[in-house]
């Protein structure tokens, strides 16, 4: 779906709750099959399967290993290799399942913070044009001022920007 500018959102205490269980819940299933941690650098030196290789791995472990076992690796007998392959792409569906629910996660948080932004937008130009004719349209322009600055445009790196005390 598209930006909603008419979104409206309620998380419950009940509902984050709910989030938070769930969100322990799958740390603990992972944990469950094991704990790795990679770091970057040491991900950009493993062999990876992508889409391409995903049909030769499938080939060699399900067809070609069980037929010549006399060509198999020595590293990891056929029961492992088995076994390894169908948890991959197991873990190859979930984590596709995760990173939907992350993108849905994520979209919400910025078609809320870009809602918000506008009403923050909306109420420093309007605090410019009143300043002097409304009760606390000077202190509204002033704190407000701070980030978008004379020319109305916000800083180049949001992350920087420090909010009023």
């Amino acid at each position: 779906m598209s930006y909603n500018p008419q979104l409206t959102l309620h998380i419950t205490p009940a509902k984050k709750a709910a989030l938070e269980n769930a969100l322990q819940a799958l740390h603990a299933a992972i944990e469950d099959l094991g704990v790795v941690t990679l770091s970057a650098q040491s991900v950009r030196h493993l062999q990876l399967i992508n889409a391409k290789r995903l049909p030769y791995v499938q080939a060699t472990v399900k067809t070609l290993a069980p037929t010549y076992p006399q060509l198999a690796s020595l590293a990891i007998d056929q029961t492992r290799a088995d076994e390894l392959f169908d948890a991959m792409m197991i873990l190859r569906e979930l984590e596709t399942k995760v990173a939907e629910a992350t993108d849905r996660f994520k979209d919400l948080n910025y078609n809320t913070q870009h809602i918000l932004y506008k009403y923050m937008a909306d109420m420093y130009h309007a605090s410019k044009r009143y300043q002097g004719d409304l009760p606390g349209a000077d202190v509204v322009y002033r704190q407000l001022n701070e980030l978008f600055g004379r020319t109305g445009v916000r800083k180049e790196n949001p992350q920087q920007e420090q909010p009023p005390q």
